[in-house]
């Protein structure tokens, strides 16, 4: 039994049925994935913030960050967040794997990953060499047609001596350079389209949506199935709440609900738990705990012509196309994830590998919960690669309809906030430069 089926479940779901002696049910508490605005890569514009295929998680209120909540997105559907995310294929670091190996963690070097990596992968750009592969279920491949803006882009980080590559998942990955997405013929591929999709004709897969999972089941030291928040949406209302696994429970809920499942479960900080009145299983502090993620600052700016992409009076009869031209060809603007290109940096020479990230976003972006907005812009994303904040994920209360209490403890360290400092002047320095001057 699948608890999740984001981006590992639908994975381990495609590999576990690859064997017929195995029965697999996966367990999603989503709806399915049909929704066009999960297909179309523009249509993450609207997912950012959708009541349906977003979790929407907010964070306590921050006291290093002004005492604001911090919004959380996380995909609501089959596919989990590789439904809704922005289509870029990033690996990350190869040092950060090969921190991993030294830290205790044997299979984790980059060396023992990449055989993974090129295997899962179907590059259209770069072929089969040294760090890709073709014929994996991942179709990968750069966009056809970019933004006039990306040229501004281009000059204007050249103006300013920072380096370029040809891939941020190949030999080097410092430089700018043009996104490598996870598309295929214009529409996402995400983990249900690339993994799962291919394998629910199996006899031996079953998939479940709409399923809430409140607490795993343990019996004498032993998990044995899960029981559900309230009846799966894909049953009548007296169907199961309880499903027993004869094998094993897998619990791939995302860094997020699967901590609060184990908690709901018994299994984490016994004092929370009995905080909550729930029975302890078994006294574990360190779940919910060591919880972090990338703080960024987005640089907004206005723009007195159409080049962007933007709603306006003048862009109005090319957006007319744009909509028939993907129609039938599946090219333009509805193609693009609008976050088409970008690269890392080191703000410190005496730093070994980047620390920001720059994305740049050829559109006016608007105010919070809208990611565009009338009229016609450009943006520039510095994101803090390695923060030193750790936080917390904890259960609010005993029910799985109680929202989660997430804290970041960002800007916590004076680091962070130091390093983002850096990466959000060179982001200013960059959209400054000359080359944007029109």
């Amino acid at each position: 039994m699948i608890v999740g089926g984001g981006s590992a479940g639908c994975v381990l779901a495609n590999r576990l049925t690859e064997d017929a002696d195995v029965e697999v049910c996966l367990l999603e508490a989503g709806p399915p994935d049909r929704s066009p605005l999960i297909h179309i890569p523009a249509g993450l514009l609207a997912l950012h913030h959708h009541k349906t295929l977003n979790w929407n998680y907010v964070t306590r209120p921050q006291p290093h960050a002004g005492n604001r909540p911090i919004d959380i997105p996380r995909g609501r559907a089959l596919g989990g967040s590789s439904s809704i995310n922005g289509l870029v294929y990033m690996r990350g670091h190869r040092a950060d794997y090969d921190d991993w190996a030294a830290a205790g963690n044997p299979g984790w070097s980059y060396a023992e990953v990449l055989p993974y990596f090129k295997k899962s992968e179907h590059n259209e750009d770069f072929g089969e060499n040294d760090y890709h592969g073709t014929g994996g279920p991942l179709h990968v491949a750069r966009l056809k047609r970019y933004n006039p803006l990306v040229d501004a882009f281009f000059a204007a980080t050249d103006s300013l001596q920072l380096p370029r590559t040809d891939d941020n998942n190949g030999a080097r990955q410092e430089g700018m350079c043009a996104r490598q997405l996870t598309w295929k013929n214009g529409v996402r591929q995400s983990a249900a389209t690339a993994y799962l999709k291919p394998a629910r004709s199996r006899p031996n897969l079953t998939v479940m949506s709409g399923c809430l999972v409140d607490r795993v089941t343990v019996e004498n030291g032993r998990a044995t199935g899960v029981e559900l928040a309230g009846a799966p949406s894909t049953w009548e209302k007296k169907g199961p709440r309880a499903f027993g696994a004869r094998r094993e429970v897998i619990l791939s809920a995302g860094a997020i609900a699967s901590p609060l499942i184990l908690q709901r479960s018994g299994i984490g900080d016994g004092q929370l738990l009995a905080r909550h009145g729930i029975a302890v299983v078994r006294d574990l502090p360190a779940v919910g705990r060591n919880f972090h993620d990338h703080f960024a600052y987005m640089s907004k700016y206005f723009a007195t012509d159409a080049t962007s992409y933007g709603v306006s009076l003048r862009s109005l009869p090319r957006l007319m196309w744009n909509a028939v031209e993907y129609a039938f060809a599946r090219r333009g603007v509805l193609a693009s994830n609008i976050l088409e290109v970008g690269g890392f940096v080191r703000t410190d020479p005496g730093l070994t590998r980047p620390d920001i990230q720059l994305t740049f976003f050829p559109a006016k972006v608007g105010p919070p919960h809208r990611m565009l907005t009338f009229g016609h812009g450009f943006a520039l994303i510095a994101t803090l690669m390695r923060p030193k904040a750790r936080g917390t994920v904890a259960i609010s209360g005993p029910g799985a309809g109680d929202p989660p209490d997430i804290d970041f403890k960002m800007f916590a360290e004076e680091d962070d906030l130091e390093g983002l400092l850096r990466g959000v002047k060179l982001a200013r320095r960059v959209l400054e430069a000359p080359a944007f001057a029109r």
